[in-house]
């Protein structure tokens, strides 16, 4: 099994989609930082603004970056190893290794390794955005001309985890990475499981999970329920509802679980 895990993760590392996936969020990271050193740049240090409020997921220089990110998640996180089952099948390399392995565990390390390495792919941009930051920028901000934390906190009930923000930024920061990695994650598993019934129109899965999302956003963007989109859980200062993200959550994974264990079940069927 452990050897399994090392061959998916070499794979999945070596596979071009996972190379530029990863040079792009990268550079988004990267970016961020330096756009926001660019702006601050010559600044007193009574100007500059703490390490937490420079971040990309919070910055409002990098605003731009965080849009980029957020919008064209389900299409990144798609793209890193979801249809590694179905280019396997194609090629017919997949039979060397269930003949040695197993359909059951085969597919099984597929899923864990498609949602880890994707989950890792975006926290680790996310992180080192956030180390930067904390290496050019105090960790407490000062925006008055005495060089004292701001006395007045706004402090908006509607938005999720508000009191956390106000109490540990850092670890408001460090949650809505993990969150965002998780959507990451849970959306390439679920591609993952619809490649497994998928024999043609590879970019069909890729682009259905991200027309899916914007549509979903548009759409509760229109009826005025925008804490029923996925986007909205992985923006900062969003007015959500923590219960319907881990509803959203559980939700994905359920399905992908289900899609997955009735794709071996038939497999299993067909054998006997």
């Amino acid at each position: 099994m452990g050897n399994l895990f090392l061959l998916e993760g070499k794979n999945c590392v070596n596979r071009k989609s996972f190379q530029i996936v990863f040079a792009i969020l990268m550079f988004l990271s990267a970016g961020s930082f330096l756009v926001t050193c660019y702006h601050f740049y010559g600044d007193s240090l009574t100007q500059i603004r703490a390490a937490h409020e420079t971040s990309m997921l919070r910055g409002v220089y990098s605003t731009s970056f965080a849009i980029m990110l957020t919008v064209l998640l389900p299409l990144l996180a798609t793209m890193i190893y979801s249809d590694s089952f179905y280019s396997e099948v194609q090629s017919g390399v997949y039979k060397s290794v269930v003949t040695r392995t197993g359909m059951t565990k085969y597919i099984c390390v597929k899923a864990v390794c498609t949602f880890g390495l994707t989950f890792f792919a975006f926290l680790i941009p996310l992180m080192l955005n956030l180390l930067l930051n904390l290496i050019a920028f105090p960790v407490e901000g000062y925006d008055n001309n005495y060089s004292l934390p701001p006395y007045v906190l706004d402090y908006y009930e509607q938005n999720m985890f508000e009191l956390l923000r106000l109490e540990s930024p850092y670890l408001y920061v460090c949650l809505f990475a993990a969150i965002l990695s998780m959507f990451a994650g849970l959306l390439s598993l679920l591609a993952f499981s619809i490649y497994l019934y998928v024999s043609k129109g590879k970019f069909f899965v890729h682009s259905g999970v991200f027309i899916g999302y914007i549509l979903l956003h548009l759409f509760s963007s229109k009826i005025g329920m925008e804490k029923i989109s996925i986007l909205t859980y992985v923006r900062t200062e969003s007015e959500g509802d923590p219960v319907v993200m881990m509803g959203w959550m559980i939700g994905l994974f359920i399905v992908s679980f289900l899609m997955i264990a009735y794709k071996l079940y038939r497999f299993d069927a067909e054998i006997e």
